[in-house]
C-alpha cells in the first residue's frame, strides 16, 4: 500500500522538492467527509463547504503542509521550501525565492521573512489585501476565495 508517510520515512517521496506534497492521498483517505479530493496532477483540493475543520489531514500529512484557517483568512503561502532564491525555483516553478517582496509590500509588518519562507501574522489577519501579492514572482503567496486555487505548475513547464 502506497502512503505518503511511508514514501517519505524510505526517501522524502520521490519528488523534486522534499517540502511539497507527496501526492498518495494521505490526507483524503484520513478525510471522513471527502472534504479533498486529488486533482490531475496528484495534488489535494480541499473542498471548503465539506470541510469539518477536523483536523485529520493535518494530523495524516507527514510533512505537515495542512493547517486550519478561517475561511476569512485569503493571503495563502504555499511553499514550506528552506531552499532559497534560484535553488528553490530550479526544484519547483512556484517556490517562495525568499525575495521579501511580499513582506515589503504588506501594510504593518503583516508578513515578515524567516528561514527564506514569507510568514504571516495570524493574529492580524484583519490585515490581510491583495498588495502582498501583486510583486510574487513565483506565484508562492496567493489570494485565495473559496477554493479557488490557480492551477498547478507542474515539473518541467517552468
Amino acid at each position: 500500500v502506497e502512503s505518503c508517510a511511508a514514501a517519505v520515512a524510505v526517501g522524502g517521496g520521490g519528488k523534486g522538492c522534499t517540502w511539497g506534497c507527496v501526492g498518495l492521498a494521505d490526507c483524503a483517505v484520513a478525510c471522513d467527509f471527502d472534504a479533498i479530493v486529488m486533482n490531475d496532477v496528484g495534488l489535494p483540493v480541499v473542498i471548503p463547504e465539506e470541510c469539518t475543520a477536523c483536523g485529520d489531514c493535518v494530523e495524516a500529512c507527514p510533512l505537515g503542509l495542512f493547517e486550519l484557517l478561517p475561511l476569512d483568512d485569503h493571503l495563502i503561502v504555499q511553499c514550506k521550501s528552506l531552499l532559497e532564491g534560484d535553488a528553490a525555483t530550479e526544484v519547483c516553478a512556484v517556490a517562495c525565492n525568499a525575495c521579501g517582496r511580499c513582506a515589503v509590500d504588506a501594510p504593518d509588518d503583516l508578513i515578515e521573512m524567516k528561514n527564506g519562507l514569507a510568514v504571516i501574522d495570524r493574529s492580524r489577519s484583519e490585515l490581510e489585501n491583495k498588495d502582498a501579492i501583486a510583486r510574487c514572482p513565483t506565484g508562492a503567496i496567493v489570494w485565495v476565495e473559496g477554493s479557488q486555487f490557480r492551477e498547478p505548475v507542474v515539473a518541467g513547464s517552468v
